[in-house]
């Protein structure tokens, strides 16, 4: 039986479903949606109007189809549920818009045929509506050719308008029930839509009407998106004589974040966090990654349907909104601090090491904290040289969020830091997050009136920095007991673990032993913050 439920409305829409419509995205007041169960398929309408069908039955795995846009402008390609004049038909398994890979546990998932993987709907678990958004969530399993279960799902489903369209909240748990999982390296994947012929870069074999663009959130345009690390991509073009795109959000919490992109010019866009073979030409099973059985892994993407260019869309600030919504933290926390850098101004918040190597710089139309490296600033004591301290208060207990970019040269210790704790230029604590790790590098680190000193009780081999590269990084500091947790990119598993009571409230921040980075999209939540101004360094 399906549950129906009213719908809670404030600037994070909730369902019952456990999903989440970030931030002003959340349309609290506007047009009905709902949802209807028919044969096979739910159907789900705004205003009365449909807005798009999830077939559950009937095909290689579940689609969403047909997904209308702004003004009932049909976004994705009909074939081949329909056969409509003007269409390519190439690609029969990229159904209009649906959630699978090309290889787990060898078996191919992506492509359609009796040597194939299928997955298999087992039953709607519940349809949440009432109001200005609504949502679905359902069970599924996921069979190899020969009828054995590899692995199970659960997948969950928003639907809602936006400013200037309407969009779609997918978020998809893999449950590792049958066995150890490996969603392996490949291109051929994963969350995948196939556009409207006229959002193609190209005309395919048989089409004229291709008049599309695309562009992602670092800047790369056109055919040139594929294969390359980004946090959203957009298509956007003419149908019926009407400006329309599809941006697609990769959220800051899935594993391997930014992601990369298998977006086609003749019309498929696909976020693939596995394919690393293929687009970076690295050795084969790289990208492999593995859930031990028993457990889960979700990923969560945001499409929006929307009228206008990227620009017009105001694509990024949508993704923002998105990003910042949703962290986890503790039950009776709140966001005590978010720091977007939309204006100059908000330097005023931070004080300098030397403020001369800090500056306000762009980052994609946006605003951003930027340090150009070493400057006049010496410590006391061998420890970082390049910081910029949030100087108005104090955290004890603390979830930290922020984007960082790291601009210098690639050698083994090309760094960037966070830095909290801090009640003194000599007693502070600092994550280092770098290239390689050793006994200075790439540690959770101590300064106490001496040298810092590693105090890690766990760390990961380095990360991947890349060229112009935002990284979503997370810290989560408890003063009782000491622990201290880094994520950076995937926010499920630690890359650094410690416990330390050495100090207990203090200053955060930012910054480099003596790199060269870009900070942005800041969020702290706490269950209280001490007011406490700092007068350590210089202001701008």
């Amino acid at each position: 039986m399906i549950g129906v439920h009213g719908v809670r409305r404030a600037a994070c829409v909730l369902f019952a479903a456990g999903l989440c419509l970030g931030g002003a995205l959340a349309a609290a007041d506007g047009p009905a949606v709902t949802v209807k169960e028919l044969d096979g398929k739910l159907r789900v309408e705004i205003g009365g109007q449909l807005f798009t069908e999830y077939i559950l039955k009937g095909f290689a795995k579940p689609i969403l189809y047909p997904v209308l846009g702004p003004g009932g402008v049909s976004m994705t390609r009909d074939y081949p549920m329909s056969k409509v004049a003007g269409e390519a038909s190439d690609h029969v398994h990229q159904k209009s818009m649906w959630f699978t890979h090309g290889d787990v546990n060898g078996v191919d998932f992506w492509a359609e045929g009796k040597d194939k993987g299928t997955i298999v709907n087992e039953k709607v678990l519940e349809v949440t509506q009432g109001g200005a958004a609504a949502a679905v969530a359902t069970a599924n399993k996921w069979v190899k050719p020969d009828g054995a279960v590899v692995c199970t799902d659960t997948t969950r489903l928003a639907f809602t308008t936006v400013p200037g369209g309407r969009a779609i909240d997918f978020e998809i748990t893999l449950h590792a029930s049958n066995g150890d999982v490996v969603l392996g390296d490949t291109k051929e994947g994963t969350m995948g839509i196939r556009t409207h012929s006229n959002l193609c870069l190209k005309n395919n074999p048989g089409v004229t009407t291709a008049n599309g663009r695309a562009v992602n959130s670092e800047g790369v345009r056109g055919a040139d998106v594929w294969g390359k690390r980004a946090r959203w991509v957009d298509y956007w073009g003419e149908i019926d004589g009407k400006t329309v795109g599809i941006a697609i959000f990769d959220n800051p919490r899935n594993p391997r974040h930014p992601t990369w992109w298998h977006a086609r010019d003749y019309g498929l866009i696909a976020v693939n966090p596995f394919g690393i073979h293929d687009f970076e030409k690295k050795p084969a099973r790289t990208g492999d990654l593995k859930i031990p059985a028993g457990e889960s892994r979700t990923f969560s993407y945001r499409f929006v349907f929307h009228e206008g260019d990227t620009d017009a869309a105001r694509i990024g600030a949508l993704y923002d909104a998105y990003a910042s919504a949703g962290a986890e933290a503790p039950e009776g926390w709140k966001l005590v601090y978010s720091q977007m850098f939309d204006t100059e101004d908000a330097l005023k918040d931070f004080e300098f090491t030397d403020a001369s190597k800090w500056t306000f710089a762009s980052r994609d139309g946006n605003g951003c904290l930027e340090t150009l490296g070493t400057g006049k600033y010496q410590p006391k004591v061998r420890s970082p040289g390049i910081i910029a301290l949030l100087s108005k208060c104090m955290f004890e207990d603390f979830v930290l969020e922020a984007d960082l970019l790291q601009t210098g040269r690639e050698y083994g210790h090309r760094d960037m830091c966070i830095f909290f704790g801090f009640t003194d230029p000599s007693k502070f604590y600092y994550a280092h997050m770098a290239t390689q790790t050793d006994a200075n590098a790439h540690n959770i680190f101590i300064v106490d009136e001496k040298p810092r000193t590693k105090i890690s009780t766990k760390t990961t081999e380095g990360v991947t920095w890349g060229s112009q590269v935002w990284h979503r990084v997370r810290l989560e500091r408890t003063c009782a007991g000491g622990a201290i947790k880094v994520f950076f990119d995937d926010m499920t598993a630690p890359i650094m673990l410690a416990s330390d009571t050495t100090f207990g409230a203090g200053c955060v921040g930012f910054g480099s032993f003596d790199d060269a980075g870009q900070v942005d999209n800041i969020k702290i939540w706490a269950p209280k913050v001490i007011e406490k101004p700092s007068s350590f360094f210089e202001k701008k």
